[in-house]
């Protein structure tokens, strides 16, 4: 993969690893999610606000799978499976982008323990995933929806940053936990690029 084709995947893989979907499985009596959510699956559209996306990402589409449980000593995860096409123009050429990746994600962060900690104490860290509570409020998205009782997070710190084409990643997420998967209705990216800022912004499609 060329640098400008790694650098936009790289975009999709991240902020979409973090973003996501409706729980099969049972819920407590919050109404949060605390089952494994195994085999949920959600599709994202990418907001061309410029605001929230560069300009040279033109269009993207995304589709997500929790994929299977995995137990670790230093703790449980879930590989999260990531189907992305998109486009982008980079240097006045237009590249398609089509690719799939797969990215780790705590097993704590479905249980309804985690929220209400969250809550409590304003952050959760541990290795290569810190989340840091900016608000509870309403999620509005580009398209008008509204999601009251959200979460706003920053997610920060990722295993594997030294390696990634962007540097210094943050993702600013609007998240409803008893919603699909993770519960992302909004993710926006931030971070460094070798010579540039980067932006992108998702929302969950309708």
């Amino acid at each position: 993969m060329n640098a400008p084709r790694q650098l936009i995947a790289t975009l999709f893989m991240f902020g979409l690893s973090l973003g996501s979907l409706a729980a099969c499985g049972p819920r407590s009596s919050s109404g949060i999610k605390s089952a494994k959510p195994l085999n949920e699956t959600a599709a994202y559209t990418l907001v061309k606000n410029p605001m929230r996306t560069v300009s040279m990402i033109k269009e993207g589409t995304a589709a997500m799978r929790i994929a299977e449980f995995n137990p670790s000593p230093a703790g449980d995860y879930y590989r999260v499976q990531l189907n992305y096409k998109g486009k982008a123009q980079i240097l006045f050429k237009t590249q398609n982008l089509d690719d799939s990746q797969t990215v780790n994600v705590p097993s704590i962060y479905f249980t309804a323990g985690f929220w209400e900690d969250l809550e409590k104490n304003g952050s959760y860290k541990a290795t290569g995933f810190n989340v840091a509570l900016k608000e509870r409020g309403t999620a509005s998205l580009d398209d008008g929806r509204t999601f009251p009782d959200a979460f706003h997070i920053q997610i920060t710190d990722f295993a594997d940053d030294t390696n990634a084409t962007i540097k210094n990643l943050a993702i600013d997420s609007w998240v409803v936990p008893n919603l699909a998967a993770i519960g992302a209705v909004q993710i926006d990216l931030h971070g460094q690029a070798p010579g540039i800022a980067v932006k992108a912004g998702f929302d969950l499609a309708q």
